[in-house]
């Protein structure tokens, strides 16, 4: 403990020395011969006490302490508590005996170290009771969650008790190789072969036009079921469109079956793929398959117009190229004739540009009302896109450019983005974008904001506009390829890059709603995820309010009704109706204003998510390398009770201690104010006492 002051030491003798000159000055010219010598000499030295600890504290002296804390080792306890886990153990021996061994092995190190139990399914959660009943599993958000939420941590060991079965996130060995610390895996599950047929995937279009035939294609697998005969069926509201009796060969079968189906209405068609069940399965539920498809009545052409190749132009044309609704061409500005078709959607990649003709062009398809969706980039003349007053202003000198991250916009409500994209968006690549002050109209809706570092900012990255001329949208820099190969680096697939990409083109396209009460929703939700509504009301002057109360009804397939209201959410209206199961329902939402009645009806289908019941022979091999690249060992469930051996055995297993230096005002003491106010207060005692004030 050391005291500190911002003055010389020999400033202390100043304090003292005023000390003494007030009790001088009081007490030595105010001498009474009736007062005992004694009395004077005690009462100045009370006073002299009390004014040098005012005057020292004046000063502003401070305390320095030096605290030590001691950080205990921390182990994680993770336990997979996805269906897998209980369909391929004994369920009697998890909840009879593992469950109440871990709790005792738990609770004979707690001494030792920091204890944390997760569980994990499709997200971690802190908590120490088990089920067994999550739908999806994901390994590496345990592992990335560790990390992020431990990251200074004094963290000793990681114990992850799973069967190895993961159907979502990314290989959880690559996930750990981050990892720094030990890794010990408890091997759950069975790795024996049973008798099980599954659907191990339906293959198919997303979207057909009408009248047309499209395939579908069922890849069955099976395991120890050779010889056995069944048959697999492609169902519409409980009618059989077509089936196919298939023959067992060998005892690890694999085939895909290949249907081919006709689209005869428009709109979401729910189809069902069903396959028999044969005696002796170890599971029924992976026997039946729900794929849907939007069968539309025609195309949407798009243009893309570029001032020259990139890269930003390839990413976009194999995203949209999975998509069979749009009819795609690309072009140079050099290239293009305004002789040719209008397109539904225009792309401009970095126009307009120093050329007049692509503000002409521009200018042309703005007064057609075709939607824009435009890339800024370093070719993009700011002063021509200003002046086409499509909704976005960038005042910039056309030379300085930053690297934006993005930043998703929760308020954003033109259309929902999956969840996982969402997660992933924060791990992205920045874009190039023109540093500047960005203005957008007030009808504008962001769906990235820019972020540089740690500070989120109001500009937008990615936003919508829509005026006069029609919808608008502007990606504010370049390098979206980027994004693509970073959503393969993290899926494995572009899956999600093509649906971002698919989802703002889609929205672009469809042709403008005139009116003032707009309900949105996904049309197809698993059984898993809460039914998501979000509602917009315009008044006459199409301003965005939310003052009434907007009703929705939900109704099922046996007419059973679910009536919600909506809560409000900033100037919107915002509803989670929770889960339901599987089947096809329809909503009628409905609001009244300024004595008018608004209504909007849709209708969405609950997926079966049987993800978990597709494998149940356990993964050992992936436990058993996870923990040997991290220092650990894999163990099985009976042998949790070497837990706190293990641990004991470790070297590198101790305490971190933190020293800490705190400073403290002595001003802010109470006892000094408490000495004070005492020496004060004995010192007017004593004067009353001999008589005087």
């Amino acid at each position: 403990m050391d005291l500190l002051l911002d003055y010389p030491l020999w400033f202390v003798l100043i304090c003292l020395v005023a000390g003494f000159v007030f009790a001088l000055a009081l007490y030595y010219k105010d001498r009474r011969s009736d007062y005992p010598r004694w009395l004077y000499s005690l009462l100045a030295i009370l006073r002299f006490i009390a004014v040098s600890i005012i005057a020292f504290l004046l000063m502003g002296p401070l305390l320095m302490r030096i605290t030590k804390t001691y950080d205990r080792p921390l182990v994680i306890y993770a336990q997979d508590d996805s269906r897998s886990v209980l369909m391929g153990s004994d369920s009697l021996f998890l909840f009879r005996d593992y469950l109440p061994a871990l709790k005792e092995v738990m609770n004979s190190i707690r001494d030792d170290y920091e204890l944390q139990r997760l569980n994990f399914g499709s997200e971690v959660e802190e908590t120490d009771e088990t089920s067994f009943d999550e739908k999806l599993t994901d390994i590496s958000a345990l592992i990335h969650d560790v990390q992020q939420n431990y990251d200074n941590r004094n963290i000793g060991a990681l114990f992850i008790a799973s069967d190895g079965l993961y159907n979502q996130g990314v290989n959880p060995v690559y996930a750990a190789r981050a990892v720094d610390f030990p890794v010990y895996t408890i091997a759950m599950g069975d790795t024996s072969l049973k008798k099980d047929v599954r659907i191990e995937q339906v293959v198919h279009n997303k979207i057909a036009f009408e009248r047309n035939e499209f395939p579908v294609e069922v890849m069955l697998a099976s395991k120890k079921c050779k010889n056995e005969s069944l048959t697999v069926k492609l169902v519409r509201n409980g009618k059989t469109l077509a089936s196919r009796n298939v023959k067992i060969d060998r005892k690890d079968f694999m085939e895909n079956i290949r249907f081919m189906l006709k689209a005869e209405q428009s709109g979401l068609v729910h189809y069902e793929v069903q396959v028999s069940v044969l005696d002796g399965e170890v599971s029924s539920s992976n026997n039946k398959a729900d794929f849907f498809i939007d069968v539309i009545d025609a195309k949407s052409h798009i243009l893309i117009l570029a001032d020259a190749p990139h890269p930003d132009i390839a990413a976009i044309k194999s995203a949209l190229e999975q998509n069979e609704p749009y009819s795609l061409e690309w072009s140079t500005l050099n290239q293009f004739s305004m002789s040719d078709k209008t397109p539904d959607l225009l792309i401009l990649h970095q126009l307009p540009s120093k050329d007049p003709r692509s503000l002409q062009i521009i200018t042309t398809m703005a007064e057609k009302e075709v939607p824009m969706l435009i890339v800024v980039g370093s070719q993009t003349d700011l002063l021509s896109l200003n002046e086409l007053k499509l909704g976005i202003e960038i005042f910039s000198d056309n030379k300085t450019f930053e690297n934006v991250y993005p930043s998703y916009n929760d308020a954003f409500s033109l259309f929902q983005l999956p969840d996982a994209f969402l997660q992933q968006a924060k791990q992205l690549p920045p874009l190039f974008c023109p540093f500047g002050n960005y203005q957008l109209i007030n009808s504008s809706q962001i769906l990235f904001h820019q972020k540089i570092g740690k500070v989120i900012r109001a500009d937008p990255l990615v936003a919508f506009m829509s005026n006069a001329s029609g919808k608008t949208a502007v990606i504010c820099g370049e390098g979206i390829w980027r994004w693509r190969i970073s959503s393969y680096r993290m899926n494995e697939s572009h899956q999600q890059f093509n649906e971002l990409i698919g989802k703002m083109v889609q929205y672009l396209v469809l042709k403008a709603d005139k009116s003032r009460f707009h309900v949105y929703s996904d049309n197809v939700f698993f059984t898993n995820e809460d039914v998501v509504f979000r509602a917009e009301l315009y008044n006459k002057n199409y301003e965005l309010i939310n003052d009434p109360e907007v009703n929705i009804l939900i109704t099922d397939q046996e007419a059973n009704q679910y009536p919600f209201v909506f809560s409000k959410q900033n100037e919107r209206y915002y509803l989670s109706a929770g889960n339901f199961p599987p089947g096809t329902y329809s909503y009628l939402a409905g609001v009244e204003h300024g004595g008018e009645t608004f209504s909007e009806k849709g209708t969405f289908v609950i997926s079966r998510q049987m993800i978990e019941d597709n494998r149940l022979q356990a993964n050992h091999s992936l436990l058993n390398r996870i923990a040997s690249e991290h220092d650990g060992r894999m163990l099985y469930p009976v042998q949790i009770q070497d837990i706190p051996g293990l641990l004991d055995e470790r070297d590198d297993l101790k305490p971190v201690v933190y020293f800490q230096q705190k400073y403290s005002e002595i001003i802010n003491f109470f006892w000094i104010l408490a000495l004070i106010i005492l020496l004060l207060a004995v010192e007017w005692f004593l004067r009353r006492w001999g008589g005087s004030y």
